[in-house]
């Protein structure tokens, strides 16, 4: 796994109580790690293999890849703007990463919290899209949609975005 190795993954026996565990040289569980590295074959694999996304903060796997996209394109600005991967995101939400968890989460010194405030911020309607969809069956709460209000003023497509939640 932290080869990143796909061929060799499928090989392994499917042990979802490994899977789904924490290991400390990949700096948490192997599905956060593979979503962190932005690896989509690897995600899929282990998601076959019986990894699950429930125990995996989605917002926290979305900051460390905004993070490392940001310092990478602070050294090559020609990079433009910075997308998440609509894929791979889908595929940790089909296995059964819950959108809200705004009372688990503690605060981080980000300048986004939630799940739909972070989409504003990065001004991405096909994340926002994707994280209002109905069959994801979660309403964003109250913390959610303040800090996305509030965020409405920094990303390229507010107006889009203001649509969206008020038609959610």
């Amino acid at each position: 796994i932290l080869a990143e190795n796909v061929a060799v993954v499928r090989m392994l026996p499917r042990l979802p109580s490994l899977l789904n565990s924490y290991h400390h040289w990949l700096g948490g569980m192997p599905l956060q790690y593979a979503s962190r590295r932005e690896n989509l074959e690897l995600v899929r694999t282990l998601i076959n293999a019986g990894a699950t996304a429930e125990s995996i903060s989605l917002i926290q796997v979305l900051r460390q890849i905004y993070d490392e996209r940001f310092r990478r394109a602070r050294d090559r600005p020609q990079l433009g703007r910075i997308l998440m991967n609509l894929e791979m995101i889908r595929l940790l939400l089909k296995s059964g990463n819950r959108l809200c968890m705004c009372e688990n989460e503690p605060y981080y010194a980000y300048p986004f919290q939630s799940h739909i405030g972070f989409a504003t911020y990065m001004g991405d309607v096909e994340l926002m899209k994707l994280f209002l969809e109905e069959k994801w069956k979660a309403n964003a709460c109250n913390i959610c949609l303040k800090e996305a209000v509030s965020k409405l003023g920094y990303g390229l497509d507010s107006k889009t975005i203001l649509l969206l939640l008020l038609n959610a």
